[in-house]
């Protein structure tokens, strides 16, 4: 067993809780990890033996084309995806991080870590 995951896959979304948030949009900082068996590749050294992560990032691109109020509805839509495409995958994690989120005062980024 191991992991397989990207970090920093940058993407733009319509996703806050008030409409004008979600008609501005936001910019997001998303993470996915999911523990998936990589003995077999390591063997093999083939990749249709492993879980391509090239599949991960097509799946958080095809999510985020859609209008969300919640970063963790976002979260549950990747994760719902990746499960039932890979049934190997054993566990995951999703992070997304919303840059410069739509509130008073000045911070850098809010974010929700979704874990199965």
């Amino acid at each position: 067993m191991g992991k397989i995951g990207l970090k920093g896959i940058k993407v733009f979304c319509h996703i806050g809780v008030s409409a004008e948030e979600r008609l501005i949009g936001r910019n997001l900082n998303i993470d996915i990890e999911v523990d998936y068996p990589l003995e077999k590749a390591g063997q093999t050294d083939l990749l249709k033996d492993t879980l391509n992560y090239e599949s991960l990032n097509v799946i958080v691109l095809e999510k985020t084309k859609n209008e969300y109020h919640l970063m963790e509805s976002l979260a549950e839509h990747i994760a719902l995806e990746v499960s039932a495409k890979y049934k190997e995958v054993s566990g995951m994690r999703v992070k997304i991080e919303k840059i410069h989120p739509f509130m008073k005062g000045e911070m850098h980024s809010s974010y929700i870590e979704w874990v199965q």
